[in-house]
């Protein structure tokens, strides 16, 4: 996606080194998606920080990923 977007590539995290989508909670009764949010820090906890550089690339993979789910073949 990110070669599709003019973005850098990203190599796949380490499954300890994600963070969990709060939507994870209620997964089963409601249709969500999740792994778009914001890249940071210090998981919910004093001096917890986020890299607001990353948020128009992460806007950007997310609409992408709408449009695709939602195009008709």
């Amino acid at each position: 996606m990110n070669r599709d977007l003019g973005l850098p590539e990203m190599e796949e995290l380490d499954p300890m080194h994600r963070g969990g989508g709060d939507v994870s909670f209620v997964a089963k009764q409601v249709e969500s998606m999740t792994g778009f949010g914001s890249i940071g820090g210090g998981a919910h906890a004093v001096g917890e920080f986020v890299d607001l550089t990353s948020l128009a690339a992460q806007a950007k993979r997310c609409a992408l990923m709408l449009i695709r789910l939602t195009e008709t073949k």
